[in-house]
């Protein structure tokens, strides 16, 4: 989709998306969207839910323009709709597993059970880590490997019962925690008229004096029923959502402030201090 971006400030946690150049840039985790993001037909409103890791799908669609009369509120610009692979009446699953730099580690994988024609269950689970490897270089002394780590996991079960050929009943349930790095930021980085990053740049190290961490949960049960009458069919998409959240980092993106001697502040002129903390306690949809 050449009208989509989709980027983050705060990590692995609140994704935003544009289409069509439509967004909404605000950091704050209770700024509303303008493009929606649905999984599994249920919206995920809240900024902390749309940063759900996703895994085991079945496909993916965007769909452009103003989608309030199917999808309700905040979809002028559109929606981002996710389709997770649903339970079938055949046994089979998959694991995927990868490593790379920094110790990363992706690891995936499904089992479907098919207990009779009637009866299905599939549980699929994500796993994510990566090692700290950014060095944190400040007057005070070099910290190696301080920052840029995390650790991520999401778990997803289904059971499907379809007690005649008319009904049809799917019962979810979600979690994910997540532990690790909030985004880095890095101050002076470029220097004006001058194309391209300047000296200050090194993606291995920044300089930062302040707190930086990211921790997520959320839990989800949601119940899905289709109910086919004939000439149309009845859908009933019930959901609830739990979840606690809290960002924090350094986004003067330097050490100290200008108004100490000069060794004491940088890198480049670092007019002020500024940390900030973002807090999602106990949110319930």
């Amino acid at each position: 989709m050449p009208s989509l971006v989709v980027e983050s400030s705060f990590g692995r946690t609140f994704p935003r998306f544009y289409i069509r150049g439509l967004g909404n840039t605000d950091f704050d985790f209770n700024a509303s969207q303008p493009v929606s993001l649905m999984y599994d037909d249920q919206v995920l409103e809240n900024p902390i839910l749309k940063g759900f890791p996703v895994f085991d799908i079945q496909q993916v669609e965007v769909l452009r323009g103003p989608q309030g009369t199917l999808f309700g509120r905040n979809t002028p610009a559109g929606i981002v709709k996710f389709d997770s692979v649903k339970p079938t009446g055949t046994s089979e699953g998959y694991a995927r597993v990868s490593y790379g730099r920094f110790n990363n580690i992706n690891a995936e994988a499904a089992i479907n059970l098919a207990a009779s024609d009637v009866f299905s269950l599939r549980v699929s689970a994500l796993y994510q880590s990566q090692d700290d490897w950014v060095d944190n270089v400040l007057p005070s002394g070099k910290v190696d490997d301080a920052l840029g780590g995390y650790e991520d996991f999401a778990l997803r079960v289904q059971a499907r019962a379809r007690p005649t050929d008319a009904l049809d009943i799917l019962l979810t349930g979600q979690l994910r925690e997540l532990q690790g790095t909030a985004r880095l930021f890095r101050a002076n980085n470029f220097t004006r008229g001058q194309r391209g990053l300047n000296a200050n740049f090194d993606r291995d190290s920044v300089s930062t004096d302040g707190q930086n961490e990211q921790d997520l949960g959320t839990q989800n049960l949601s119940a899905r029923i289709n109910w086919d009458v004939g000439p149309v069919s009845l859908i009933s998409v019930t959901s609830f959502w739990h979840g606690d959240s809290s960002s924090v980092g350094d986004v003067d993106g330097g050490f100290g402030a200008n108004f100490l001697p000069p060794d004491l502040y940088g890198p480049g002129e670092i007019p002020f201090t500024a940390e900030t903390r973002d807090t999602v306690p106990n949110l319930v949809d």
